[in-house]
C-alpha cells in the first residue's frame, strides 16, 4: 500500500473509512493501485477523485483471465457507491452485456443496492469475479477489423443506471503479458465467442437488475427466433465481428473454483460474524436501556405510592382540623349569643369583662390599672393648677404622695412579671 494513500484521501469526507475500506482490499488484489485524477461526469462537473487500476482474474469457461478494471472512489465513500468501468487493451473491445455498457461501464444490482457497512470494496471485487466468470466484459478484436472502427457505441441510458460515467474515456489500462521462459506453462487458446452474445443470467446469490427501473428478473426475456436480440432491449445493437474474450492469462496453478469459492465463503462468514457481533450489541445496548427504564419506572412508582399514602395522611388530618373548626365555631356562636343576652339585661360588670386566669395574673392587672390611675391624676393635678383650681402647696404635697405610690407599684409590676416568666 503507497504511504501516499492517506494524502489521496485527505479531501474525503470519510476519510479513515475509505483509507480501511481500500487496504482491505489491497492484500487479496495488490494488482489494484490507487491514484489520483480528474473524473469527469454527465453534467460537465469534474472532480478530482482516487481511481484504483488494475486486474483482477476470473474463471471463464474453465480457463483463468485478468480482466482490467477501474473503480472510481467518490468523496462519500462509503456512505456512496463507488464507479467502475471496465478499461479494454488496444486489441481488446468491450461486449455489451446486462452488466456493461458500449463504454464499459458496469452495472450491477451490488452497486445500485449499496449501503454501508454491508457493502465493501472487497466484496464487490468478489462479486465482478463471478459475474465476469458468468460472462466475459471483453473480447479481441479480428485480424480483419479496419483500424477506425471504434468499437460499439453505447445506446441511451436507462432508467436503471442513475450513476454518471465519463464523458471522455481515460487511457487503457494496459494488461499484463503473460509469463514466458523455461519452465513456465504454455497458455490455451482463447475461446471464441458469438458475433452476438445471448445474455445468460445473473449467478445464483446475486440479484438481477433491471433497466425498466423496477426489481429485477430472474432471466432476461429471450428474443423471438430468427430477430435480433437488440431490437428486443435497451441495448445498442454492436455491429463488430466475432472476437475472442479476454486474453491475458494467469497460471493455472495461481487461481482455482475452490480458491475463489473459499474466499468467498470467508469473505461471507467474516461479515455475518461482524454484523452478529453489531447485532448482538445493539441489543445489549437496547436491554440496558431497558433495564435502566424499568429501574427509574420502578422508583417513579414507589415515589408515587408514597405521595398517595401522604396525601392521605393529609386528608386525615384536614378532616380532623375541619371537625375542630366546626366546634369552635359553635362555642363562638354561643359565646356571642350569651353576650347579647346579657347587653340586653344591662347587667353586665365591667370588672367581669376581663377575668385574668390566675391570681398572679389579676394581681398584675390590679397594679396596672392603679398605675395608669395615678398617671391619669398627675395629668389633672397639673391641668387644675394651671387654671389656679389649687394652690401650688397642695399640688406638690399631692405629687409627692402619688409618685410615692407609683414608685411602688411599677416595682411591683415588675417583679410579677418576672414570676410570670414575662419579658421586663
Amino acid at each position: 500500500m503507497p504511504p501516499a494513500l492517506r494524502t489521496l484521501l485527505s479531501d474525503y469526507v470519510h476519510s479513515d473509512l475509505a483509507y480501511r475500506d481500500i487496504t482491505k482490499l489491497q492484500p487479496t488484489y495488490p494488482d489494484l493501485k490507487p491514484a489520483k485524477d480528474k473524473f469527469v461526469f454527465n453534467d460537465g462537473t469534474t472532480k478530482s477523485l482516487v481511481r484504483l487500476s488494475g486486474t483482477i482474474p476470473i474463471i471463464y469457461r474453465g480457463s483463468p483471465y485478468n480482466i482490467p478494471i477501474e473503480i472510481w472512489i467518490q468523496e462519500a465513500h462509503p456512505y456512496q457507491a463507488p464507479i467502475c468501468f471496465v478499461k479494454p487493451t488496444p486489441d481488446m473491445l468491450v461486449k455489451s452485456s446486462r452488466q456493461v455498457d458500449g463504454n464499459g461501464k458496469i452495472y450491477l444490482p451490488y452497486l445500485h443496492e449499496w449501503r454501508y457497512p454491508q457493502a465493501d470494496l472487497f466484496t464487490l471485487v468478489q462479486v465482478l469475479c463471478l459475474s465476469f466468470g458468468e460472462e466475459c466484459p471483453v473480447y479481441k478484436k479480428s485480424a480483419n477489423m479496419p483500424p477506425s472502427y471504434a468499437g460499439p457505441r453505447p445506446g441511451p441510458a436507462s432508467s436503471y443506471r442513475p450513476n454518471p460515467y465519463p464523458s471522455a474515456m481515460p487511457q487503457p489500462y494496459g494488461v499484463r503479458p503473460p509469463p514466458t521462459g523455461p519452465g513456465m506453462p504454455r497458455f490455451q487458446s482463447m475461446p471464441s465467442l458469438p458475433a452476438r452474445p445471448n445474455f445468460p443470467g445473473y449467478p445464483s446469490g446475486y440479484p438481477q437488475p433491471s433497466y425498466a427501473g423496477t426489481g429485477y428478473p430472474s432471466q432476461p426475456p429471450a428474443p423471438p427466433p430468427n430477430t435480433n436480440p437488440y431490437q428486443q432491449s435497451n441495448y445498442p445493437s454492436p455491429n463488430y465481428p466475432p472476437g475472442r474474450p479476454l486474453l491475458t492469462q494467469q497460471p493455472s496453478s495461481g487461481l482455482n473454483p475452490d480458491a475463489v469459492r473459499a474466499s468467498l465463503v470467508s469473505a461471507v462468514s467474516e461479515k455475518l460474524t461482524r454484523r452478529l457481533k453489531q447485532t448482538i450489541a445493539q441489543a445489549d445496548s437496547e436491554i440496558q436501556s431497558l433495564n435502566k427504564c424499568q429501574k427509574d419506572l420502578k422508583k417513579g412508582g414507589e415515589r408515587l405510592e408514597q405521595i398517595i399514602t401522604n396525601m392521605e395522611n393529609d386528608n386525615e388530618d384536614i378532616g380532623r382540623h375541619m371537625t375542630n373548626l366546626k366546634l369552635k365555631n359553635v362555642e363562638v356562636l354561643k359565646a356571642v349569643e350569651d353576650v347579647k343576652d346579657k347587653k340586653d339585661e344591662n347587667d353586665t360588670d365591667i370588672d367581669d369583662a376581663v377575668q385574668p386566669t390566675t391570681p398572679l395574673y389579676h394581681q398584675m392587672l390590679n397594679l396596672f390599672a392603679e398605675e395608669n390611675a395615678i398617671v391619669d391624676t398627675n395629668y389633672y393635678l397639673g391641668e387644675a393648677l394651671k387654671k389656679s383650681l389649687i394652690d401650688l402647696d397642695v399640688y406638690l404635697k399631692q405629687i409627692r404622695t402619688l409618685s410615692r405610690r407609683q414608685f411602688e407599684l411599677i416595682a411591683l409590676i415588675l417583679k410579677a412579671r418576672q414570676r410570670a416568666g414575662l419579658r421586663c
